[in-house]
């Protein structure tokens, strides 16, 4: 709770750019996943040093403190379940430095991941990680959850990027996670924590040379099985795509709709394969994983020989949220990772989670790391409907962890998968983690009641 001492205290610090207005704080009550708590009120720190400040008094005071970027995450992650402050980092936006010779940039945390994708380009570097929001997510956020997305297969996820973090924590203020050629390195404890550790407020991150060519390639088959044995076809030969994107057969027609165009395109299950570097690897790269699929099966596959062809074939995945919203007017869409060799088995469970629930259930992912967005859609004003569909969900995460699986691959724990979390870390690892927030965090004011 945040009292009429802290109210005039955070007005000093923050001037006109702290909110306390009901229908101001509503536009920060919620993420995508719709689950609404409202905050205390909303703080836009323009440097570290009022980050420093609100710490300060959030730990005097005991008010929770809630980090934010663009509230675009998928697991109730930045939302203030038990009030508090919400800082959004919207107005901590700038790149500090951008480093050629070093493969560096400096960042502060509320950089949209595609401006710093776009810098980079600029000077010929590349940041590979890549969100489905990267047009809109901010670095802080892929940080708290360790982003990943399609390139995932090939470059790895956001943890793989992050060199130095600065971050302010309830205990200790402002530190720096490097090892700095010395010790151990604190930075992976706070990639993709969540913000339960501390507040990020600015991160070195390493970039890489950008390829020389991408070629993209789609590929139709009958069968999710079959599509899944052509990709491990490919990869056991060595051939690591920098993409490789699944979509299942319901999805694929629920983008098509009703239409008449893309006849066999709509009754397939769908694999967009992307490989990048050298012009000439590219080339040859590209044959090899067309000839495969074709000998596993797919009775179409397809070059982009344009951007605008490249463009088309992507709209396919990039058309399917608009075209769930038309299905149901609720989802609930676990994010599970499951081993590639496991995919065939996976989705046909979810077949049969279906029939048993009566409900539609489509699915679409990182084909290449086996990280599957499975959509549970439902009409929650219809008796019983969201009740089947949490049955299903836990079944789901049940599933996943016996075949060898994770209940979250990108999209973090927050509040949404708490419970879950059991089925895949026992007690006494549970207690380690809490215990480690507490060292960070003793008055347990960072983001409360999520992850753990």
């Amino acid at each position: 709770m945040v009292n009429n001492s802290a109210r005039k205290r955070l007005k000093e610090i923050f001037g006109g750019r702290v909110l306390f207005a009901v229908e101001e704080r509503l536009c920060y009550s919620f993420d995508a996943t719709n689950v609404e708590y409202l905050p205390d009120c909303v703080a836009f720190p323009l440097d570290v040093e009022e980050v420093v400040k609100t710490v300060a008094l959030a730990v005097e005071e005991t008010i929770p403190l809630i980090p934010r970027g663009a509230g675009s995450g998928f697991s109730g992650g930045a939302v203030a379940v038990k009030g508090g402050v919400v800082l959004s980092f919207e107005k901590m936006h700038r790149t500090e430095k951008m480093d050629r010779d070093a493969l560096t940039a400096m960042v502060q945390p509320g950089v949209v991941t595609k401006k710093l994708q776009d810098e980079a380009a600029g000077i010929e570097l590349f940041y590979p990680p890549d969100p489905a929001s990267l047009s809109f997510s901010m670095i802080g956020g892929n940080i708290g959850t360790n982003a990943g997305g399609p390139r995932a297969i090939k470059y790895g996820t956001t943890r793989d990027y992050v060199i130095d973090l600065e971050v302010v924590t309830p205990a200790y203020g402002l530190i720096s996670t490097a090892k700095k050629g010395c010790g151990f390195d604190l930075t992976p404890l706070f990639v993709g924590a969540e913000g339960i550790l501390g507040v990020i407020v600015r991160a070195k991150l390493r970039l890489i040379n950008a390829p020389e060519t991408t070629k993209t390639i789609l590929a139709c088959f009958k069968s999710m099985r079959k599509a899944a044995e052509a990709l491990d076809v490919i990869i056991e030969e060595g051939i690591i795509p920098s993409t490789a994107e699944f979509i299942d057969k319901p999805t694929v027609e629920c983008v098509f709709g009703k239409s008449e165009t893309e006849k066999d395109l709509r009754r397939s299950n769908v694999l967009i394969i992307e490989v990048d570097g050298w012009q000439v690897e590219v080339e040859e790269l590209s044959k090899l994983i067309v000839d495969r699929c074709r000998n596993r099966g797919a009775h179409m596959v397809r070059f982009a020989r344009s951007e605008r062809e490249r463009e088309e074939i992507w709209s396919i995945r990039r058309g399917i949220s608009p075209a769930l919203a038309n299905i149901a007017p609720h989802k609930i869409n676990p994010d599970v990772c499951v081993p590639r060799s496991r995919l065939p088995e996976y989705l046909s469970f979810v077949s049969l989670l279906s029939k048993r629930y009566s409900l539609r259930i489509f699915n679409f992912g990182h084909a290449g790391d086996g990280n599957i967005h499975t959509n549970i859609m439902f009409d929650g004003s219809r008796d019983g409907e969201r009740r089947a569909a949490e049955r299903a969900l836990t079944e789901l995460f049940e599933k996943t962890v016996e075949l060898g699986g994770t209940i979250s691959g990108e999209h973090g724990v927050g509040m949404a998968r708490r419970k879950a979390i059991r089925l895949q870390i026992g007690p006494k690892e549970l207690r380690l983690r809490r215990k480690l927030k507490s060292v960070f965090d003793p008055l347990d004011i960072m983001n409360p009641a999520k992850g753990l």
